[in-house]
């Protein structure tokens, strides 16, 4: 990761990944991940705050539930995100969801993500 850090978009989909490294947040450049459809149940605690340039993050169709996304993830810094994405996971009740995820949402003026278990009640 050391010899990335110039890296700007980060393309692991459909990859069966099951965490993003904490690594990650050395990545200070990345204006873009796209980590859909891997099999994705948390993410780098405190790393995703570094990645203040990140306009675009797509983590739908995983399995991050909804404890896997929470404050201690710092993505209440990324303000600069214009697209993100956490559709078709096991979260639940979006409305249980932190405070500043919601946030974000709004601000994109999006809705609330779809859970894939609320699909199938």
């Amino acid at each position: 990761v050391v010899k990335l850090v110039q890296l700007q978009k980060l393309n692991v989909h459909s990859n069966r990944l099951q965490a993003l490294p904490a690594q990650i947040s050395l990545l200070t450049h990345l204006t873009e991940i796209t980590a859909q459809c891997n099999k994705i149940s948390s993410l780098p605690s405190k790393g995703m705050g570094t990645l203040v340039r990140l306009r675009t993050l797509l983590l739908n169709s995983n399995m991050l539930a909804l404890g896997a996304v929470s404050e201690e993830h710092g993505l209440a810094k990324l303000t600069k995100l214009e697209v993100f994405d956490l559709d078709d996971n096991p979260m639940g009740d979006p409305e249980m969801l932190p405070e500043s995820v919601k946030r974000i949402f709004k601000r994109l003026d999006r809705s609330l993500p779809v859970s894939s278990q609320a699909r199938l009640t």
